[in-house]
């Protein structure tokens, strides 16, 4: 009798177990397959536009690579993107910023950069703009505009430097893979000539400001 209440108590357990790990399995599938929704563009969008409705559609997608991804349409629309999307391409929350990029009466100027006078900017970051002469003309030299906002920063392959891992940028930088060598600023058009000069003669360098962008 005891061997076979023995052995009903073993078919129980296994029961119980065998459930278990079947119930866990479930489980841990669900997590992995679970997907939630998030926002893409639907096709190109270059930096400084403002997103609308039209611009962007919302895909499914794991919910395990959502998360520094925009997954409400409210959360983008009528706000400015930092950097060039290509379409079907997913909107990073920390890729978008509140308001228009390019004012009335300003215009962007591309910038040819190196490592030091590039200040590893990217996208979004605030910027000092520095003429310095390399005549050994002192009263050449000096600040031509603060204050100017960054629209683009492209490494040498010519793509974006992604503000999404802001934190990498000078590790990166270190070995050149990601140094910023083009750097497109937003300056009132009255500054343009100055710098474009500039910039013919390789003069220009870049300082991070502290100051906000001008309105």
């Amino acid at each position: 009798m005891d061997r076979k209440k023995g052995i009903i108590i073993s078919l129980i357990l296994s029961l119980v177990f065998t459930g278990a790990v079947i119930f866990s399995s479930n489980t841990k599938y669900a997590a992995a397959t679970k997907t939630v929704e998030v926002a893409a563009v639907n096709q190109y969008i270059p930096a400084g536009k403002k997103i609308t409705k039209d611009d962007i559609k919302m895909d499914r997608v794991p919910e395990k690579m959502a998360i520094n991804l925009v997954q409400k349409a409210d959360d983008v629309v009528g706000k400015t993107i930092l950097v060039s999307l290509v379409k079907d391409q997913y909107i990073w929350k920390k890729a978008i910023a509140q308001g228009e990029a390019k004012k009335e009466g300003y215009i962007q100027v591309f910038i040819p950069t190196d490592l030091p006078s590039s200040a590893c900017v990217i996208a979004g970051e605030v910027v000092d703009i520095y003429l310095v002469s390399k005549g050994g003309i002192e009263s050449n030299s000096g600040l031509i505009y603060k204050g100017a906002r960054v629209l683009n920063s492209l490494d040498q392959s010519g793509n974006e430097i992604d503000p999404a891992r802001k934190n990498e940028v000078s590790q990166m930088a270190v070995n050149g893979s990601k140094v910023p060598v083009t750097v497109g600023v937003e300056v009132p058009e009255i500054v343009a000539p100055v710098i474009v000069q500039a910039c013919s003669k390789k003069e220009i360098y870049l300082v991070k400001s502290n100051k906000l962008p001008k309105e």
